[in-house]
């Protein structure tokens, strides 16, 4: 049942895209028609006809599929968010490394928190304390940048991460990430309490490009992409989880971040 029902939201997914790209099959075929007249009649009116239809065609189909829009949007929206963050949690001299914490209560189960701690050396919070500033150990609550699209993983999939075995979980985020094509190819592995993702040829190689600008973000909190993942390890383990490292690789196309899961002292 459960695999009939992802074929059929990928179906759905893939009609959405075929009037732009029917449309655009259609004056590309329209324009080579009128440009084999112009050849046959050495008309130069067809000629500019056609010339305009078939680069009106390619125009309409490589724009349409929208990754490249979708990537500049998600650059403008986005970016200015990260630096003001960037720029709050610097003012505020918070220097330790940002933890996810597992929803506490089952009303939590659709939300989320990322804790960032004073010191490198201060112990994660064990509980958000429904404040955004924790005294004990000190530090900030945030909501994670990632929330929103964490959600919107878990309407695709039909089911909450909190009822996603960890070991099934690559496989989900995998499928989903292909499905709603935020890349063009996902590897996840977990061994231990590390997990690991590649991510080749995603709308988020952009924005992950310029949040390495951003030592708060990139180095600790992570960008809506990393965060929501760490969402995900968070809902899926019930565990304690941390952006361990994250950034584009050299080819400036493939995204790699690694977690790591983890229960603090005296967590039950």
């Amino acid at each position: 049942m459960e695999r009939e029902r992802s074929a059929l939201k990928l179906a759905l997914r893939k009609s959405r895209r075929r009037p732009s790209r029917a449309a655009a099959a259609i004056l590309i075929l329209a324009g080579a028609t009128a440009l084999a007249i112009s050849t046959l009649t050495a008309s130069s009116l067809h000629a500019m006809i056609g010339l305009g239809l078939v680069f009106w065609g390619a125009v309409l189909l490589l724009v349409m599929p929208g990754r490249y829009a979708k990537a500049i949007l998600l650059d403008a929206s986005t970016l200015p968010l990260l630096v003001d963050i960037d720029r709050m949690l610097a003012d505020l001299n918070l220097n330790g490394t940002a933890v996810y914490l597992p929803p506490a209560h089952a009303r939590d189960i659709r939300g989320g928190t990322v804790f960032v701690p004073a010191s490198a050396a201060a112990p994660p919070a064990k509980a958000a304390g429904g404040s955004s500033v924790a005294g004990d150990p000190p530090g900030i609550c945030l909501a994670p940048p990632g929330l929103a699209l964490a959600n919107l993983l878990e309407d695709e999939m039909g089911a909450p991460f909190s009822q996603t075995k960890l070991a099934a979980l690559p496989g989900r985020l995998e499928e989903l990430f292909r499905d709603l094509e935020i890349a063009g190819d996902t590897r996840m592995t977990i061994s231990g309490g590390t997990a690991t993702v590649r991510l080749k040829k995603s709308v988020y190689s952009g924005l992950c490009r310029e949040a390495c600008s951003l030592p708060y973000i990139c180095g600790s909190l992570g960008c809506p992409l990393c965060s929501s993942i760490a969402l995900a390890l968070a809902r899926s383990s019930g565990e304690h989880v941390s952006i361990e490292r994250s950034g584009l690789l050299p080819d400036g196309k493939t995204i790699v971040a690694t977690f790591r899961m983890f229960r603090p002292a005296g967590a039950p």
